[in-house]
């Protein structure tokens, strides 16, 4: 079972969902059970310098492999990344996996598990960035 992750902000000790209305839903569909809550600190989410690096390597990726770069991102996303849950007119549906929220961490380990399966390096990000 996937369970969604909800996101908000803490302010004067009060919290605000950044999607109150799909919390409820999912609440609703917990009516009677017990359930566990867990708050804690919000992950750094990737940059935008971070995904611009990511698609320079899909472009490499593609020259070496004759692949496009959108084809090889869509393949390795539904490879290595867990698919969504999200909520339309209240029931549960599956969206697909993205790369937009993972942590730099993650982003990273994300990178490392494509370069094993092509066998193609990445860009070294020192010479990139700078």
């Amino acid at each position: 079972m996937i369970i969604p992750k909800f996101y908000g902000l803490v302010k004067d000790s009060k919290l605000y969902f950044d999607n109150r209305e799909n919390f409820d839903l999912y609440v609703g569909t917990l009516d009677g059970n017990k359930v566990e809550v867990i708050v804690k600190k919000s992950k750094k989410s990737r940059s935008l310098r971070s995904n611009n690096y990511y698609w320079v390597y899909l472009t490499i990726l593609e020259a070496e492999t004759g692949n496009s770069k959108e084809d090889l991102h869509e393949y390795f996303k539904s490879k290595y990344l867990s698919h969504r849950v999200g909520y339309l007119n209240g029931n549960e549906i599956m969206l697909p996996p993205t790369t937009t929220t993972l942590s730099t961490v993650e982003m990273s380990e994300y990178i490392r598990k494509i370069e094993v399966e092509s066998g193609i390096q990445s860009p070294d990000p020192n010479e990139y960035y700078n």
